[in-house]
């Protein structure tokens, strides 16, 4: 049985609006280390690290309400092969998912095409505000 060693993470920066996807290897919290997720214009969005045994911490800078959010995670749900939704404590909305590739994917393609559905039904189609104009990381080849 092959246990998973990379998980990708798609987050929204609450500075330049931008959604990247970015892949993180266990190996990168060995011995204790800690690290952070930023975006292309220099935004940290998500801090990740080790604890003793097999537990793990996520904060994040979050994009709807402004606060940083911090949760205690078991290692297996990280890395476990299946997609985690980040939900901001605050409203109760989806600010980022981590996972395999192709569940990442697969959520920030059916998010995205929500908030283009909002943005017509608001009118905002064609204001430019939704588009990814910071060409950054998207990969999420497993």
């Amino acid at each position: 049985m092959l246990i998973p060693t990379t998980v990708f993470c798609a987050l929204r920066c609450p500075e330049c609006g931008c959604l990247e996807v970015y892949s993180l290897s266990l190996f990168a919290l060995g011995g204790g280390r800690s690290c952070w997720l930023e975006c292309s214009c220099g935004t940290p969005l998500l801090g990740i690290g080790r604890q003793k045994g097999n537990c793990c911490w996520l904060q994040l800078n979050c994009t709807m309400c402004g606060n940083s959010h911090f949760w205690p995670v078991a290692r297996r749900d990280l890395w476990g092969g299946s997609l985690r939704t980040l939900i901001c404590e605050d409203t109760g909305l989806e600010v980022g998912f981590l996972g395999p590739g192709h569940l990442v994917r697969r959520a920030v393609t059916l998010h995205e095409r929500s908030l283009a559905e909002l943005a017509q039904d608001l009118g905002l189609v064609g204001e430019g505000w939704l588009g990814n104009a910071c060409g950054g990381n998207n990969n999420t080849e497993a």
